[in-house]
């Protein structure tokens, strides 16, 4: 081979991206089933934008506007169903930031668990595991810099780890302390977590039923209105051009709102664990 195709295979080997140990491993955990494959690790989450003040905003614009334009009662109305809107929305990302949490927290464990048991180090774990966890990378960094100088890792995943990795602290502390397998304390721990996961899915799919049947009796005077206009009826007439209509109209909108409300609140607590 020439010296222009000796340079030419150095310069690629160069630029060919190659995957750490980490990521081989975890791709090598999806393919065996033991970390599903829409675990979040292995890549940092995206900022997601927060559409909770924009819709605030936009339910103040369009409340102070009706207000202006047909006075109070349908502004009130309005401000209900931003009301109800923003906190459908808020509801929305708080259940996707905890599941995303909650995936990435359990894939870590088990990332972790396939390196010990694979004769790592602590350190080298840990330090694996904050290379295939962009999310938790500060924490797990951390952690195993203090593992590697002799330190109380367990003690930085406490005080410095996000509220995810604080149970792997205690975990890790305890192991330490105890002298038993780390391995085998966070595999259980992993399998604890995995349970839980179980659970809060029961859970949620248990609660499908009320959740659908709160979401058709939200919407049944909405179908009402348009059954009236279909008749003839015209009600939207006598809603926004009546006095009588609008004091309607505003009563149903709160109490529209609140039912839902009220209906999201029971079930955020049937979901607490």
């Amino acid at each position: 081979m020439s010296v222009i195709g000796w340079l030419a295979l150095a310069v690629g080997l160069v630029l060919v991206p190659t995957r750490s140990p980490a990521q081989a491993r975890l791709t090598a955990l999806r393919r065996s089933a033991r970390v599903a494959p829409d675990d979040p690790t292995g890549r940092a989450s995206r900022p997601r934008l927060d559409a909770v003040p924009w819709v605030a905003a936009a339910g103040a614009v369009a409340a102070s506007t009706v207000a202006l334009v047909s006075g109070p009662a349908l502004s009130v109305a309005t401000a209900a169903v931003a009301l109800l809107v923003g906190a459908l929305v808020a509801v929305r990302q708080s259940q996707r930031r905890a599941d995303r949490r909650s995936r990435g927290a359990l894939a870590v464990l088990r990332l972790l668990v396939a390196e010990l048991e694979a004769g790592a180090r602590p350190c080298d774990a840990l330090a694996a595991a904050a290379s295939a966890s962009p999310d938790l990378a500060p924490g797990l960094g951390a952690a195993a810099d203090a593992s590697a100088a002799g330190g109380d890792a367990g003690g930085v995943l406490i005080d410095v780890g996000a509220d995810d990795l604080r149970p792997l602290g205690h975990a890790w502390r305890v192991a330490s302390e105890a002298g038993a397998p780390l391995a085998d304390v966070l595999g259980r721990m992993a399998t604890d977590r995995a349970a839980e996961q179980a659970q809060t899915h029961a859970v949620a799919t248990a609660l499908a039923g009320p959740r659908s049947t709160a979401a058709l009796l939200a919407v049944l005077p909405i179908v009402g209105i348009g059954l009236g206009w279909a008749m003839g009826a015209q009600p939207l007439t006598v809603l926004f051009e009546s006095s009588t209509g609008r004091l309607v109209c505003c009563a149903g909108c709160v109490l529209d709102a609140a039912g839902v409300l009220w209906t999201l609140a029971l079930i955020r607590r049937a979901q607490r664990p």
